[in-house]
């Protein structure tokens, strides 16, 4: 069983325990390590909605997460059982234009693990173990063993993930760091990690 943070309905969250779901050829079972609560969780128990975005069915709220590799599916090839990763919650349709293009990012059907922006809803991450595409896993940024912390939930706001994807991404002392990608109102800290990660500009 998994422990499940659940918003039943507006102001009943409840911890629930939900069973194993099935893992599919491409799926890893992640194992929970840390999850930021964004300011669209608390709305959406204290409110039931976000904007126009409205509950239609309870929802598990978390989408800035990172955990471990728990388990993988047959044809899982880029992690293996045990591998710290931060978790990507934009899912592309995949279908239309842009994602066709391999353009994913520009998707004109996203949508986002933990919201009600479409129904039925995509469940979010504040759960013990959770099931996702091998595709979502950000391993490719080469998250530091430290990964696991909250500090690898940044990763989401780092705009220019392309860029990110090909180089070196490092996770130390509570910074991170990756060349060439600006940070997006955060802090800059040029001098500490760049002595660090070797690394051209720095994000706080």
């Amino acid at each position: 069983m998994s422990l499940t943070c659940r918003i039943q309905r507006v102001k009943d969250l409840r911890l629930e325990d939900d069973p194993p779901a099935e893992l599919g050829p491409n799926d890893v079972e992640m194992r929970l390590g840390a999850g930021g609560i964004c300011g669209s969780d608390p709305h959406y128990r204290q409110h039931g909605r976000v904007g126009a975005f409205v509950m239609r069915e309870p929802l598990i709220p978390g989408h800035e997460v990172s955990g471990t590799v728990a388990r993988i599916g047959s044809a899982v090839t880029r992690v293996k059982i045990g591998d710290k990763v931060a978790i990507n919650p934009s899912h592309a349709c995949g279908l239309r234009d842009y994602c066709r293009d391999g353009r994913l990012k520009l998707c004109r059907n996203m949508h986002f693990l933990g919201g009600a922006s479409v129904y039925p809803h995509v469940q979010g991450m504040f759960r013990e173990r959770f099931v996702m595409g091998e595709r979502h896993l950000l391993m490719e940024l080469h998250v530091s063993p430290c990964a696991a912390t909250p500090a690898a939930a940044w990763v989401e706001y780092i705009p220019q993930l392309n860029a990110v994807a090909t180089s070196r991404l490092a996770i130390e002392a509570g910074h991170a760091a990756t060349p060439d990608t600006p940070s997006l109102g955060l802090a800059w800290r040029w001098e500490e990690l760049v002595r660090r990660a070797r690394t051209t500009h720095t994000i706080q």
